[in-house]
């Protein structure tokens, strides 16, 4: 069984070469063992294989395995037109006693860009269930638990709607930010990033997550804010930087270094980020000077402090940081130069590429060929 879904696998790699075993491949649908790798494999073959075989992958949705059902909302994508020109069969299992199968379908349909289908999935947006079928695999450590979007009938509402840019949901899909789950919220904010800058006219709803309970939906949050383009809640950012979680204090600054006008008012608070113990908060923090231009220039010479940091990440930010900063950059060249002996490959790469970019400024032994 194992040997037969790792060729399905390899056939499917193949891409337009493995087609002439389509019909082998779409055989081993049958069998559960061998089900995923195939309705993976099919996928990958093209349009023309899946609309031949579009029944039985439709079946794959009521699979009791969550990978294989994923699989199959995956490979219905590859021929959408195929899909919506008869979504029936699918928009019926959102109506499936099973939550898990309900998820199956509306992933399909979004995947699909089933719009015609948008209000039957926002009828979802209500559904409360949450498959635990396969909570037994988890029990130990045996497995990770399932994705949200497979278990969670509302989640996967939400992703469908998003990948359908249904506009006319986005204030539901803005309204799940206060769901009592951390996963709908967290589910929420990633389908608000979908929306794109449509969804900024909800701006200050996401602004009222930054201050959740759980720190991934705070760190969603700040993420969101700078996909979107929320500039006019971007100055609550700065709030975080005092955040308990190193992943949310990184996020903030990332976000707020994708808009330097907003940064540079925040100079002196993101300068004090680089006294952070985390490495990866120093190096968001000298990232974000560095988009600053001029005004990151101020703070060359404690930038390159950080080139003798024990933590790498922060080194190569480092070298990152002073080969954008000019000649304040460059007069640090030399500090430079010895990092491209660091142990770390990436530290080496970070100072290589900083004297590049720093150009005729670097010290003339470094133009002799020493890169």
């Amino acid at each position: 069984m194992a040997v037969a879904a790792a060729a399905c696998q390899a056939l499917g790699k193949l891409g337009a070469a493995g087609a002439p075993e389509a019909s082998r491949i779409a055989q081993k649908m049958k069998h559960p063992g061998t089900r995923f790798a195939a309705v993976t494999a099919l996928g990958n073959l093209g349009p023309e294989v899946v609309k031949k075989n579009l029944p039985e992958i439709v079946s794959c949705l009521q699979d009791k395995d969550s990978l294989t059902r994923q699989a199959a909302a995956s490979t219905l994508a590859v021929a959408p037109d195929a899909v919506l020109a008869d979504p029936k069969s699918i928009v019926a299992l959102l109506k499936d006693s099973q939550p898990g199968l309900r998820c199956a379908a509306a992933l399909a349909l979004g995947k699909c860009g089933a719009s015609s289908a948008a209000e039957d999935v926002a009828v979802l947006l209500g559904d409360n269930g949450d498959d635990d079928s396969e909570s037994y695999l988890a029990v130990g450590g045996g497995s990770l638990r399932s994705a949200y979007i497979l278990r969670r009938p509302k989640c996967a509402a939400l992703m469908s709607l998003s990948l359908m840019k249904s506009e006319k949901h986005l204030a539901a899909v803005s309204g799940a930010l206060r769901d009592k789950s951390y996963e709908v919220r967290l589910c929420a904010i990633e389908a608000l990033m979908q929306f794109g800058a449509a969804a900024k006219k909800h701006s200050t709803s996401i602004m009222s997550v930054l201050e959740d309970d759980v720190y991934l939906v705070r760190l969603k949050a700040c993420q969101c804010i700078a996909a979107i383009g929320a500039t006019d809640v971007i100055d609550n950012l700065p709030d975080l930087f005092h955040d308990e979680a190193p992943s949310v204090r990184q996020a903030a600054l990332d976000a707020l270094a994708t808009y330097p006008d907003h940064a540079k008012t925040y100079s002196s608070q993101v300068f004090k980020c680089i006294s952070d113990e985390y490495g990866c908060v120093r190096a968001s923090a000298m990232r974000c000077l560095a988009s600053m231009e001029t005004v990151g220039q101020c703070y060359a010479s404690t930038i390159a402090g950080e080139l003798a940091s024990q933590d790498p990440e922060s080194r190569a930010a480092a070298c990152e940081t002073l080969g954008k900063l000019g000649d304040y950059g460059a007069a640090f060249a030399e500090d430079i130069e010895m990092c491209q002996s660091d142990e770390i490959p990436m530290v080496r790469a970070a100072a290589g590429y900083a004297l590049v970019q720093l150009g005729a400024k670097v010290a003339p032994s470094l133009e002799n060929g020493s890169l």
